[in-house]
């Protein structure tokens, strides 16, 4: 009964402090995020709640970057709790060293840290989400846009009064293969369709290689090397998922295989 009763205070002792210092890095979150976000749409037309409402989408998935952090401080008030109230002599004097105490706070630590990544995170990364959406909207790149799937890497993104549809199967460094690229009017009327076999895109100047261009008028025209003019370099796109935490376990799942797919490296995922 004894064993169980220190256990049980132990742990509670320990979750209070954890909690105590998460409360005081929310706060703060807060104060220093919607600073940003004031910042970010003082130049747009928008209600005076939406650096709140942004700020508040944004807390979880900032508190959960610091979790180890919070912990850490979490496990330093613990003990200083423990010694301040002469409490670890006693615990000491009914055979409770300090491995048994880090051992019960370390069981604890491990449960919790499970329902984090589990549930927590999955919260947090659809509030990011949520987040990166809402900003997306006041973004000046709404034009363009690029995704890795099934199908490659896919990009979207408008040049004057062009809408151009790239797709590529592989992507390496600073190049791609098996590449189509879709000419569209702003109507999306087809206008051409670029086929080219590998691209250099260490620069926005993609240079194509073994180029075919398919015309609206069924004409065919042959290019060994092909200049392309794009938004894009492979330094941009090697970026293009550095959010990453606005995904949920199975999003992060489903963006490995499909990183696979296409040759680039999942290790940051």
């Amino acid at each position: 009964m004894m064993l169980k009763k220190y256990e049980n205070y132990l742990t509670v002792l320990f979750f209070k402090n954890v909690l105590i210092v998460s409360v005081v890095f929310i706060f703060l979150s807060f104060f220093i995020n919607i600073f940003e976000e004031i910042k970010y749409l003082e130049n747009k037309r928008t209600e005076f709640y939406y650096p709140i409402l942004l700020t508040i989408l944004n807390i979880p998935s900032i508190i959960f970057e610091i979790l180890p952090f919070i912990f850490l401080l979490g496990v330093m008030f613990f003990f200083i709790n423990l010694y301040e109230k002469d409490e670890i002599e006693l615990l000491r004097s009914h055979g409770v060293d300090n491995f048994k105490i880090t051992f019960i706070i370390s069981i604890a630590t491990l449960t919790i840290g499970i329902l984090l990544i589990v549930i927590f995170y999955s919260f947090s990364a659809n509030l990011k989400s949520l987040y990166l959406n809402f900003k997306y909207q006041f973004s000046n790149t709404s034009d363009h846009l690029a995704v890795v799937n099934e199908g490659g890497l896919w990009i979207k993104e408008k040049n004057g009064d062009k809408i151009f549809i790239i797709n590529a199967t592989t992507y390496n460094i600073n190049s791609l293969e098996n590449i189509k690229i879709t000419q569209l009017s702003k109507n999306y009327k087809l206008i051409n369709t670029i086929i080219a076999e590998k691209a250099n895109i260490e620069k926005k100047d993609w240079i194509l290689n073994d180029v075919k261009i398919f015309s609206e008028d069924k004409v065919t025209k042959h290019y060994k090397n092909y200049k392309y003019i794009s938004s894009f370099n492979s330094k941009i796109i090697s970026n293009l998922y550095s959010n990453l935490n606005s995904l949920n376990i199975f999003q992060l799942l489903k963006l490995e295989e499909n990183y696979k797919t296409i040759g680039y490296s999942a290790t940051e995922i």
